[in-house]
């Protein structure tokens, strides 16, 4: 989001729900059909992966070891198509400052408003930071990171320590499963961070758990999950 960097909340009782790779569970991961298919449905936003060269452009890719020689869609044809519907979550994939360029390039020549550019590559986000300043920045966090001899209060500093580090104003993480509880995500929203997780299925449950612990985001497998928002 330019200018921002804090998402938007539909409302107290209901998640920002983002089409994880589109619709994932109808159509191939990062294709236009299962981007479109998702904000049919009534994503809020829709999650992609992205990879970069000079020769083929921003794509969308999930997997490292991909065939390259193959075409995939590229993002600046997600911005022309979808950029009015939508948050559009860009992940970035590879550990490549060129690539993180190339990215804000392309927000910036379409003027793109709702978006947030993501990585699991930490060391990247300082750079994603200087190069849009104003952009909302997710730091994916993987569960290595986060040990079982950990206590709550250690937990928070880290992962407090990180976002200050990297210049992140979100934290997405959602392994493990029992790391946010409604304390812990009042607290980094106190520090003006936001807070997103995951979810794998169309889980009543697992939903209405996130939205009992007032987290702001969450990427979707199963966007199935939308008919429990009305429940």
């Amino acid at each position: 989001m330019s200018g921002t960097t804090s998402c938007i909340i539909i409302s107290m009782s209901n998640l920002f729900i983002i089409g994880h790779r589109g619709d994932r569970k109808s159509f191939e991961d990062n294709s236009i059909k299962g981007i479109e298919s998702a904000f049919e449905k009534g994503a809020d936003g829709i999650e992609i992966d992205v990879y970069y060269e000079p020769d083929k452009g921003v794509y969308l890719a999930h997997r490292f070891l991909h065939d390259r020689s193959l075409e995939y869609p590229k993002l600046e044809e997600v911005i022309e198509k979808f950029a009015d519907k939508g948050k559009i979550q860009i992940e970035i994939k590879p550990p490549e400052v060129k690539v993180t360029k190339a990215v804000v390039d392309l927000v910036n020549k379409y003027k793109l408003e709702n978006y947030e550019i993501t990585s699991s590559v930490l060391p990247l986000l300082k750079y994603i930071r200087e190069l849009a300043s104003k952009a909302n920045i997710g730091m994916i966090i993987k569960p290595y990171l986060i040990e079982n001899w950990m206590t709550e209060e250690f937990g928070d500093y880290l992962m407090m320590s990180y976002l200050k580090l990297t210049g992140a104003s979100t934290v997405w993480l959602d392994k493990p499963e029992n790391f946010w509880n409604k304390g812990r995500v009042k607290r980094f929203h106190k520090k003006g961070y936001k807070v997103g997780s995951h979810l794998p299925t169309d889980s009543k449950e697992n939903y209405q758990r996130l939205v009992s612990l007032e987290i702001d985001s969450c990427t979707a497998d199963d966007l199935n999950v939308l008919k429990w928002r009305d429940k």
